[in-house]
């Protein structure tokens, strides 16, 4: 079996994930194409590449999972497109000075809590982890069905924010950037909150997604079945 050179490793990943044959690698390196020469291959080139009568098979199998791979690659890159779009939107918001505080006002929850923080000049652990709630979900895309995390600088910026509404809280209650961390990521109330509901949205999505997968290998199975069954006889 042929090893991949350091310019056609992807290409070798990509036959490895395909669950192809590792003839196709063969073939297409045989044939001069790379990784970023998937998205020019047609069906002319498909003969080519399998000329022989006993690749039709792989030929065919290859055939539908490059159209496969085509069209989860050009919606990933369409996503990824989306999300710049709207992460840049969602910066312009959040660089507002005002961004919390209208959060807070606009959400009944919210201006209770400003109400009566207002007489007491004091924050409870309740009211911290509710403001944590209204922040952090304004931040959930319910398009896309997942949260457009804001980078690490707009995540201080919220905290700044959140001192300044309540000034008797603790900034670093709620952020602490690496340096006074001393750990690899920044810590606090608000950086891990949104973290922490990101990683449990895609954690869910997963679980729905193989669930559903596992619903269709089934129905996919008893349809098979049914047919058997019928020209069986």
């Amino acid at each position: 079996m042929m090893e991949p050179e350091d310019n056609d490793e992807r290409l070798f990943n990509f036959v490895i994930a395909q669950e192809l044959p590792m003839s196709c690698y063969e073939c297409l390196i045989e044939c001069g194409f790379t990784y970023s020469r998937l998205k020019y291959i047609d069906d002319s080139d498909l003969m080519n590449i399998f000329p022989k009568r006993k690749q039709i098979g792989i030929r065919a199998e290859f055939r539908y999972k490059l159209k496969k791979w085509r069209e989860e690659t050009d919606e990933e890159q369409n996503d990824e497109q989306r999300d710049k779009q709207l992460a840049s939107t969602h910066k312009s918001s959040t660089c507002s000075n005002t961004y919390v505080q209208s959060l807070l006002l606009s959400s009944d929850i919210g201006a209770k809590i400003v109400q009566e923080v207002q007489k007491s000049q004091t924050l409870s652990d309740l009211h911290r982890r509710k403001i944590l709630t209204i922040v952090a979900d304004s931040f959930y895309n319910a398009t896309l069905n997942k949260y457009q995390i804001p980078n690490v600088s707009e995540i201080e910026r919220l905290a700044d924010q959140i001192v300044s509404i309540f000034p008797n809280e603790k900034k670093e209650l709620y952020f602490l950037s690496r340096k006074i961390s001393g750990r690899h990521n920044p810590g606090g109330l608000l950086y891990n909150k949104i973290h922490n509901l990101n990683r449990k949205n895609k954690y869910t999505l997963k679980r729905r997604r193989s669930s559903s997968e596992s619903e269709n290998e089934v129905t996919i199975t008893i349809k098979n079945e049914c047919i058997e069954s019928v020209f069986g006889e």
